[in-house]
């Protein structure tokens, strides 16, 4: 029996060094201070849990989790550094605060004279079992979370939908000039810029029309590349298009009606840019 409680202070105070030379060498607390601040809490659990000289179980278990909690933490955003947004700072902040809470109660346990815990050592227990449940939830927490932000991180990476539709960002296209407006069937009014994307000259169209409509496959319409990404308020879609001479468009319109009001169109066009 002595020799089994001379063990667990020194695997107590070995956890503990371990912690500090972790809080003290770890490179991603300059970038995510609350690393830090979740380092410092349970290294005051486990001190705290020292100064108690408990041997029960459920109190090395609390030390034990209290411990492989933290570094597993320290390890994830090391790893995944790139992934931290506000949400995985919150949840930090709340896993500190856990601790701190732990903290602050075995502490004033452990200033409690030996006779008083001694009687107090069942309701001690399940108080202890209390810490171990909040450790579990914050560990369950912390992964859920952490599996949130990536799904949001690739969401954010994504190149294309499940419809195999190019996601557009406004980086991705470099704007040439303004068309036109467009009234289309549905009344969605929005204009149509000429731009530039991988060296080829596409159409911007700047709607809200859902993109979710079947894709029509035909020499005569234009085959639509894509759309905006769905995190950005601004909605666009991106149609292929190719510069024709004037004579080889009015060469493929066959309709009299179309005929005169393209040429008509250009003329307009041509006497505006020529005012300008």
């Amino acid at each position: 029996m002595g020799k089994q409680s001379k063990i667990a202070p020194n695997v107590l105070g070995n956890s503990i060094l371990s912690l500090e030379i972790l809080k003290d060498t770890s490179n991603v607390i300059s970038a995510v201070p609350l690393v830090g601040a979740v380092l410092a809490a349970a290294i005051g659990v486990l001190k705290a849990i020292e100064r108690t000289n408990n041997s029960q179980t459920s109190c090395k278990r609390l030390a034990q989790r209290t411990s492989e909690l933290v570094q597993y933490i320290e390890k994830r955003v090391t790893q995944s550094l790139d992934i931290v947004d506000a949400d995985i700072v919150r949840n930090l902040m709340d896993i500190s605060k856990i601790l701190n809470d732990i903290h602050k109660d075995v502490e004033q346990e452990s200033r409690r004279r030996y006779i008083t815990r001694l009687l107090r050592n069942s309701s001690i227990s399940d108080k202890v079992n209390e810490y171990n449940e909040a450790l579990d939830f914050a560990w369950r927490s912390f992964d859920i979370c952490c599996l949130l932000s990536i799904d949001r991180r690739l969401r954010l990476d994504m190149r294309f939908d499940h419809n195999q539709d190019r996601i557009f960002r406004p980086s991705d296209l470099s704007l040439l000039e303004v068309c036109n407006d467009w009234h289309p069937a549905d009344g969605c009014a929005g204009s149509v810029m000429l731009a530039k994307w991988q060296h080829r000259l596409v159409v911007l169209g700047a709607s809200d029309v859902s993109m979710s409509s079947p894709r029509i496959n035909h020499p005569r319409i234009a085959r639509v590349l894509g759309y905006s990404h769905p995190a950005i308020p601004e909605k666009f879609y991106v149609v292929e298009t190719e510069r024709l001479s004037l004579a080889q468009c009015v060469g493929r319109i066959t309709d009299t009606k179309m005929l005169l009001r393209v040429w008509m169109q250009t003329v307009l066009t041509s006497r505006s840019d020529f005012d300008q």
